[in-house]
């Protein structure tokens, strides 16, 4: 009978502990927020935005069916709200005044906040550094000329490089150099991913531990296309034949890379419809006639349907209405517009993507030879 009370009691405490409720994915303590509400959401920005309500102890509590593995924003209002990183395993508290949110607030169970709230500090300082600079532009007594276009981009450039180096200093650990990579203003990456790919290459390097958090699969992603994109660049370098290319120009007659040998050839292609593209090809422009008379010949592929200039003697533009196709732009491992390749009289790679006063030097080279 004793035995039998015992394995009675000994199954009642198991069910007991059952159904003891499990800690929540994210609770915590909001002092000085009773009443109030804040937000929970993934920080890819896709998905839910879940309402916490905190009650009148302070208390709040998020709990989901279940918590995909990533990094979550929990936010008090747009400007003010924290990074964390959450899996399914490992639930969150936190310990915060709610005047002050996300100041100095206490946060279990989500490594390095502190890191991703400095960085977002600094992201935000960025961006109001840049808004500052770029408002010169609406003072009446402002001109756009080419003088005070070109002295604004460096400022801008100047100032975000200012922010990458301090970004680049506090991110040592992989989750927080990831993140640092990712800060955007608009359609601005402060890290932009081709410019500073080898930043991208390092910080996917260290990534594998961290791989099964949504963020860090899509970043991964990232950096796959990344790496293919920088194979493809690295297709053609100098010291290698340029291939053998027949283009129809206009649909009619046909031009082939070798019927420039003989003389050193400039090739470039860019969207004269592109602004900044068109302006990059007008200073390289430049520099190409100032070497025609001493034997430069040039083929200029126009990738839009603009109607041409004709063209001069050795020089050739012609208009690829529908572009390249895709085989013939992985064939020159063109990645990104405009772009250009300087042959010398061979039909041999002698530089590409060359601009400004590099190019000027190589073409130098090449005309004595």
């Amino acid at each position: 009978m004793i035995r039998k009370i015992a394995f009675l009691l000994f199954v009642t405490l198991l069910v007991s502990c059952g159904e003891k409720e499990q800690q929540a994915p994210l609770s915590g303590v909001m002092w000085g927020g009773e009443g109030n509400r804040i937000i929970i959401m993934p920080a890819s920005g896709e998905g839910f935005r879940d309402t916490l309500l905190i009650d009148n102890h302070g208390m709040f509590a998020w709990t989901p069916d279940t918590v995909i593995p990533g990094f979550y924003i929990l936010e008090k209002s747009p400007n003010n709200h924290l990074v964390l990183v959450m899996e399914s395993n490992r639930p969150v508290s936190i310990d915060a005044q709610y005047i002050s949110f996300p100041k100095n607030c206490k946060v279990t169970g989500s490594d390095n906040y502190l890191d991703f709230y400095q960085i977002e500090t600094l992201s935000k300082k960025w961006q109001k550094a840049m808004q500052t600079s770029t408002s010169t532009t609406m003072d009446s007594l402002w001109k756009p000329t080419a003088q005070a276009v070109d002295e604004l981009k460096q400022t801008l450039d100047s100032i975000t490089q200012i922010y990458r180096e301090e970004i680049v200093q506090i991110s040592d650990e992989p989750l927080v150099r990831m993140f640092g990579l990712l800060q955007t203003a608009g359609n601005k990456r402060l890290f932009d991913p081709w410019a500073h790919k080898e930043l991208y290459f390092a910080a996917d390097s260290t990534l594998e531990p961290f791989s099964h958090l949504r963020e860090v699969k899509m970043f991964r992603r990232e950096a796959e296309v990344l790496f293919n994109k920088h194979l493809l660049f690295n297709k053609l370098q100098p010291g290698t034949q340029f291939p053998e290319i027949i283009l129809s120009v206009m649909g009619q007659d046909t031009l082939s890379t070798s019927d420039f040998l003989g003389s050193p050839l400039y090739i470039e292609l860019y969207e004269p419809d592109k602004e900044d593209q068109a302006a990059i090809h007008q200073k390289a422009l430049e520099k190409v006639n100032s070497f025609q008379w001493r034997g430069m010949k040039a083929a200029f592929l126009l990738l839009d349907s603009i109607t041409l200039p004709e063209s001069k003697r050795g020089f050739n533009s012609m208009n690829l209405s529908d572009g390249l196709s895709p085989e013939i732009m992985e064939q020159l491992g063109v990645v990104s517009l405009p772009a250009n390749f300087i042959l010398s009289d061979s039909g041999i790679i002698a530089g590409k993507n060359l601009w400004d006063k590099k190019l000027q030097e190589l073409m130098e080279l090449l005309v004595k030879k």
